[in-house]
C-alpha cells in the first residue's frame, strides 16, 4: 500500500515536533525543581561502629537507610564513599574519622554536606527458657545510634541527633538454622528503626545548606563549572567566586579555630550547560579567579 505523499510529510514534521530533543529530556527529580531551586552534593559515609557487635552488616544497615533518604529526596544528591578520590584516607588508625581528610575530599567532590555518625551501642538479648508449645524464645536487640550532618564550607557541624530502638521477635529453634548473618538480623532492624527516628529532619535541615561549587577550569575567558543541569543551573545565573578558604589554628594554643571562608573575588555569569552536570560561564565582575575556586549562587537579597 502506497502511503500519499502530504501525509507523510505531516508525520514527520508532527513526529519532530513533538520528540523530545537530547537536551529537553530531564529525570523525574530534575523536572520537580522549583524555579531557582538546585540540587546539593552530600557525602553519605559508613557510620564507625562503638558498639561490642563489630559485624560488618550494622554499619551497611546504617548506610543504607541514609542513603535512601538522599535518593529519594528530589534536591538532594547522593556521593558515595566509593565515588570520592581515596576513601581508605578518610579513617584514621583507631576507627574514627580522620575529619581533614574527610572534608578535602568533599570539597574537591563540590559537596555541600557530609553525613557522618556513629552506632554508640547494640545490645542483643535472646531467652534462655523457651515458651509455649513450639517452644519458641525471644530474641531482642535495642541499638543506640548518633547521626551528625557537617556543612563543608565552613566545617561546622550543623545537625546532630541520638536516637534508641528495640526490636523484639520470637524464634523457633528447631525450626531456623541460624548462621552468623542472621544472628545479627535484630540488630540490624534496632539499628535501622534508630535512624528512622533521626533521618525525618534531615532532608529540611539539609536544604539550608547552601549549595557550592568549584571552577574546574580556566580557558581563556571561559569558566568550566562544576555544577549544571542535574543540579539545577541555568544561563543567566550568577555565581559569586571565592578563594578557597584556610584551615585557622590559635598560634598561642595550637586550637584549632576551623575553616576560614575565602577572600570574595567577584560574580561570574552561566551561559549554557553541557555534560552530565557541568556548565560554562563568562566574567562578569571582578579578577583574579583561579581553578578550585570556590562558587556560590548569587542571591542579591542576601549580598
Amino acid at each position: 500500500m502506497r502511503i500519499p505523499l502530504l501525509a507523510l510529510s505531516c508525520a514527520v514534521l508532527f513526529g519532530c515536533a513533538f520528540s523530545p530533543q537530547p537536551h529537553e529530556i530531564m529525570t523525574h527529580k530534575e523536572a520537580d525543581l522549583k524555579p531557582g531551586q538546585v540540587r546539593k552534593r552530600i557525602v553519605v559515609l559508613p557510620f564507625v561502629n562503638r558498639s561490642d557487635y563489630q559485624d560488618e552488616s550494622l554499619t551497611k544497615a546504617a548506610l543504607f537507610e541514609i542513603q535512601q533518604a538522599v535518593e529519594n529526596s528530589t534536591d538532594l544528591i547522593l556521593i558515595k564513599p566509593d565515588e570520592l578520590e581515596d576513601p581508605e584516607s578518610l579513617y584514621s588508625a583507631g576507627g574514627e574519622y580522620h575529619f581533614r581528610n574527610v572534608f578535602e575530599q568533599a570539597r574537591r567532590a563540590s559537596a555541600t554536606g557530609v553525613v557522618v555518625g556513629r552506632i554508640e551501642s547494640l545490645t542483643l538479648q535472646e531467652e534462655t527458657q523457651g515458651t509455649g508449645v513450639l517452644g519458641a524464645k525471644e530474641h531482642s536487640a535495642s541499638a543506640r545510634v548518633t547521626f551528625q550532618l557537617y556543612d563543608v564550607g565552613n566545617e561546622a557541624e550543623v545537625f546532630t541527633r541520638t536516637a534508641t530502638a528495640e526490636v523484639k521477635q520470637e524464634r523457633v529453634p528447631w525450626l531456623e538454622i541460624r548462621g552468623p548473618a542472621s544472628e545479627m538480623e535484630e540488630g540490624k532492624q534496632a539499628v535501622g528503626r534508630a535512624l528512622e527516628k533521626v533521618l525525618d529532619r534531615f532532608p529540611a535541615i539539609a536544604r539550608k545548606l547552601a549549595w557550592v561549587g568549584r571552577i574546574a577550569k580556566i580557558d581563556l575567558n571561559r569558566f568550566y563549572i562544576t555544577g549544571g543541569e542535574q543540579t539545577g543551573l541555568r544561563p543567566g545565573l550568577l555565581l559569586r567566586v571565592y578563594e578557597p578558604g584556610t584551615a585557622v589554628t590559635d598560634r598561642l594554643n595550637g586550637n584549632d579555630l576551623g575553616h576560614a571562608p575565602g577572600r570574595f573575588k567577584g560574580l561570574l555569569r552561566i551561559t549554557e550547560t553541557f555534560g552530565t552536570d557541568a556548565s560554562v560561564a563568562v566574567l562578569y565582575t571582578g579578577a583574579g579567579f583561579r581553578e578550585q575556586d570556590r562558587v556560590e549562587i548569587h542571591n542579591p537579597d542576601h549580598s
